[in-house]
């Protein structure tokens, strides 16, 4: 048997229609978690020659059948009756992205239900059941996330002891992404932000009196299990790529102190690597910034003209070196996105 995104619809389509067991299910289940190219599928379509496009309805029927309680509960058990220590992040993060999707279904459904009930548009009886049913699938979701939880704990573990950072948050951190092999560097950017974005809400979310004080961070680590050491510093390119307006959805001072600590660790990277790699980075960090600002995002979260020279002596050289002309290439795309701006508002005069 072939198992692809496809074929574990179908599967998930007979569970629904009760056409095999909830036993049967959650056995099968468990042999697509376990096959590799199911699971490139699902993050790197594009090693298998398939282009996402081309699987995106495949995709999105699976996200869709797979959040029903019967699916979720089938899915959790399968991994439990084999054991967590059976499982990685790849299976991890898909559940995450699993219960991701069915939170935001399940507070449509609560819309719904809400506006319904408003509107006098439904009866009291079927809406206690409705209710009923919405409290099933939270429940199931809960479940499945608790189940990711416990895959990633062993590591998560360890990348307390390796950070600083508390293991609940270590444990979080880690299911937003898979496993390094299956993140493409166009991909590192993305699952950055979605780190950071995790460490900003539960810092903002749990009160400094109530958690494990956030100090000192050994920022390496952690980069080095999501992306594997050799992207690290691609990474610290994404850092320093952040816009600061995430920075201004939050009120705790401490979100700017991990901010400013996740800042010097980035620089400080980029300042220690070899000066072929400065080079990647730099032209790396044009191009992004070219895309940033013509998608009208202009709030860099770091300046690179702008650093100093006594801290960051190496990468101050570099940019200002004439031979590369780095700070003019950066100023020449600042200009150019102020220039089509203006001509932008001349033109609506």
């Amino acid at each position: 048997m072939q198992y692809t995104i496809h074929t574990l619809n179908v599967l998930l389509d007979d569970l629904k229609e009760r056409r095999i067991s909830k036993e049967d299910a959650a056995y099968r289940i468990s042999n697509f978690l376990f096959d590799h190219d199911f699971m490139l599928e699902i993050y790197r379509p594009e090693t298998l020659g398939i282009n996402p496009t081309e699987i995106k309805e495949d995709s999105d029927t699976m996200y869709v059948l797979i959040n029903r309680p019967r699916a979720l509960k089938c899915l959790a058990n399968a991994i439990i009756n084999d054991g967590f220590d059976k499982y990685d992040r790849n299976t991890a993060a898909w559940l995450n992205t699993i219960v991701t999707a069915g939170i935001l279904a399940s507070a449509q459904r609560e819309k719904r239900l809400n506006d319904d009930v408003a509107n006098g548009e439904i009866d009291r009886a079927k809406a206690e059941r409705e209710r009923d049913s919405i409290e099933e699938f939270n429940a199931a979701l809960n479940k499945v996330i608790r189940v990711a939880r416990k895959i990633v704990n062993s590591q998560a573990k360890k990348m307390a002891q390796e950070t600083g950072l508390p293991k609940e948050l270590c444990s979080t951190i880690l299911y937003q992404a898979p496993e390094p092999e299956m993140i493409s560097n166009f991909k590192i950017g993305f699952y950055t932000v979605k780190a950071l974005m995790v460490i900003y809400k539960y810092v903002e979310r749990v009160p400094a009196n109530a958690r494990e004080p956030i100090e000192d961070i050994n920022w390496a680590p952690m980069f080095a299990r999501l992306f594997g050491e050799k992207n690290i510093t691609e990474a610290c390119l994404f850092i320093l790529l952040e816009g600061s307006n995430h920075l201004s959805n939050f009120k705790s001072p401490d979100v700017k102190r991990i901010w400013d600590s996740l800042t010097m660790f980035a620089l400080t990277r980029l300042e220690k690597v070899p000066s072929e790699t400065q080079h990647q980075m730099m032209d790396l960090y044009l191009k992004r910034i070219q895309r940033m600002f013509r998608n009208n995002s202009f709030d860099l979260r770091v300046d690179m003209r702008k650093l100093d020279p006594e801290k960051m002596p190496r990468l101050t050289a570099l940019i200002n070196d004439d031979k590369y002309d780095y700070k003019g290439k950066i100023t020449a795309i600042v200009k150019d996105i102020v220039k089509d701006d203006k001509d932008d508002d001349d033109d609506d005069d």
